[in-house]
C-alpha cells in the first residue's frame, strides 16, 4: 500500500466519461458524486493549492443491446526519476474496476462507482493515517437567543 502514501496532501479529481449521454450520465454529476464523497472524508479541497495526487475516475457506457457499462477508480500521484531528474505523473498500482449493465439507469452506474470511491478512501486513509491525523472535534457555535426569540421556551 506504500503507493499510496501522500502525506495526506490534496487530492485532485479527473473523470471521463464517455457516451453517457445516452442514459443521462454526464461527467459533472459523476464529479459531484465523488467530491462529496471525498470532501467528508476531508480528501477533496477545492481548489488545491498544490496536487499531492490525482483521483481518476473513467466511465464507458457501452452501445450494445444488453447496455454494458464499466468503470476505473484509480490513483496517481506525482513520480520523480532521479536518474534524469524529470517528474511526471504515473498510475500507483492502486485501481479498482466494476463491469455490468446499466438498465439505462445513470442512477444506477453513480451507485456502482461508490464502493470503488469508498475503498479507496479507507486504504488510502489508513496508508496515510500519521499523516492526516484525527478530524478535529467540532465544537458547536453557539449563538445568543434575543428576548423576541419564538423558539425560546419561556420561563415562568
Amino acid at each position: 500500500m506504500i503507493q499510496l502514501f501522500a502525506d495526506c496532501g490534496a487530492i485532485e479529481l479527473v473523470v471521463y466519461v464517455q457516451d453517457g449521454e445516452k442514459i443521462g450520465l454526464t461527467e459533472e454529476s459523476v464529479k459531484t458524486a465523488v467530491r462529496s464523497r471525498l470532501r467528508s472524508a476531508r480528501l477533496y479541497r477545492d481548489p488545491p493549492a498544490v496536487v499531492d495526487g490525482i483521483l481518476r475516475v473513467s466511465v464507458l457506457v457501452g452501445r450494445e443491446d444488453h447496455r454494458p457499462f464499466t468503470h476505473r477508480v484509480w490513483f496517481e500521484k506525482q513520480q520523480l526519476d532521479n536518474k534524469t531528474g524529470i517528474s511526471g505523473w504515473s498510475p500507483t498500482g492502486w485501481d479498482e474496476w466494476k463491469f455490468g449493465t446499466h438498465g439505462d439507469d445513470a442512477n444506477y452506474v453513480l451507485s456502482s462507482i461508490a464502493p470503488g470511491i469508498d475503498k479507496f478512501i479507507n486504504d488510502y486513509l489508513r496508508v496515510n493515517e500519521a499523516a492526516c491525523g484525527k478530524p478535529k472535534e467540532r465544537t458547536p457555535r453557539l449563538i445568543p437567543l434575543d428576548d423576541d426569540d419564538p423558539f425560546e421556551e419561556k420561563q415562568k
